[in-house]
């Protein structure tokens, strides 16, 4: 007599329910590596959290951090930024009006890491207390070149606007957020390229007007500089010595 094979249909419900689980899984992956922050070669989304290491004021407000608050392959010199309607300067000086002066102090801040082209910065909080810990002063050199003479060609920008809102790829928000933020006392930056790579120059004006004018007439264009340039604890400076030239739009 022929055998007669019945069909289980609860086993045929648990293949289901696998297979759709592993089809889950699968997509779930793909949108993780998708999103990763730092499989991006340019640009990556900021990460707040908690961030700490050495403060050092000059040649602007920074952090040299340790090593295992960062992804790997970046520099460890953060610039300091704040979202608010004012400087960074302006934000560490109430601090230190509380606390002491912070140089050469380890702290610990919270804040949003932005990253691009191996340089790295924190935006400070806003809405909740973003210095969360000082300790003792340590015995940490000053790192600084000797200044050379030079002439670049590059484009002004800012570190927030620029390591943020750049990468949206919008240029009209870019250009309105850089302006703004120079009329708010932002540190400029010249990004120049070279051998297909964006080397940034933190700008220190001698010579030019207050209120981020010079700077602002500016953005747009590219712009050729003269100065002294020396590199101080992990960022190149360059200290202009004449006019800021537009050459092109």
């Amino acid at each position: 007599m022929e055998k007669k094979v019945l069909s289980d249909p609860n086993k045929k419900r648990r293949a289901a329910i696998l297979l759709g689980a592993i089809t889950v899984l699968l997509v779930g992956l793909s949108i993780v590596y998708v999103n990763h922050p730092y499989f991006s070669p340019q640009f990556t989304e900021g990460t707040y959290g908690e961030y700490q290491g050495v403060f050092f004021s000059i040649p602007q407000p920074l952090l040299i951090m340790d090593p295992a608050f960062l992804p790997e392959g970046t520099d460890n010199e953060a610039l300091l930024l704040t979202s608010e309607k004012t400087t960074v300067e302006a934000k560490i000086n109430r601090w230190e009006n509380s606390h002491g002066f912070f140089e050469g102090k380890r702290i610990t801040l919270r804040g949003k890491l932005l990253q691009a082209d191996n340089k790295v910065m924190i935006e400070l909080v806003e809405e909740e207390p973003s210095l969360l810990a000082i300790a003792r002063a340590l015995t940490y050199p000053i790192n600084q070149t000797a200044p050379k003479q030079t002439e670049l060609t590059g484009e002004i920008i800012t570190p927030k606007c620029w390591f943020g809102t750049r990468q949206n790829g919008e240029r009209k928000v870019y250009s309105r957020c850089t302006k703004n933020a120079l009329i708010n006392g932002a540190t400029p930056l010249l990004r120049v390229r070279k051998n297909k790579r964006n080397i940034y120059y933190l700008l220190e004006n001698t010579v030019a007007e207050t209120g981020g004018k010079p700077w602002v007439e500016s953005v747009g264009h590219v712009v050729q500089v003269r100065g002294e340039v020396f590199y101080q604890n992990g960022w190149n400076v360059l200290r202009l010595s004449g006019e800021i030239q537009n050459v092109q739009e």
